[in-house]
């Protein structure tokens, strides 16, 4: 079990090359996002009472819902649970 560390000398290309792809597949990326969410993310009345008066708690939940509203792994999960329960209540 005799490993050798050998250097590597680092370069340009190779990197340059790797950001690019990874441009690629982020674009690629955003254009599966969609502007239309599944769902609409809402408080209790009693929340919405205090956000009212609640400066902090407002930009703090204003932030949350943008979070959850634009994550596309949540608005996956919701559409598979809403098929997943209207084939529970209507098979087929």
């Amino acid at each position: 079990m005799d490993k050798k560390s050998v250097a590597h000398a680092l370069g340009w290309e190779p990197f340059l090359a790797m950001s690019k792809e990874q441009e690629h597949w982020q674009k690629k990326l955003g254009s599966i996002k969609s502007e239309e969410n599944a769902f609409e993310v809402r408080f209790g009345q009693s929340k919405e009472d205090r956000l009212v008066v609640d400066e902090y708690a407002n930009d703090l939940y204003g932030k949350w819902i943008e979070t959850l509203a634009s994550d596309i792994y949540l608005q996956e999960t919701y559409q598979v649970l809403r098929d997943h329960i209207s084939l529970i209540k209507n098979p087929k």
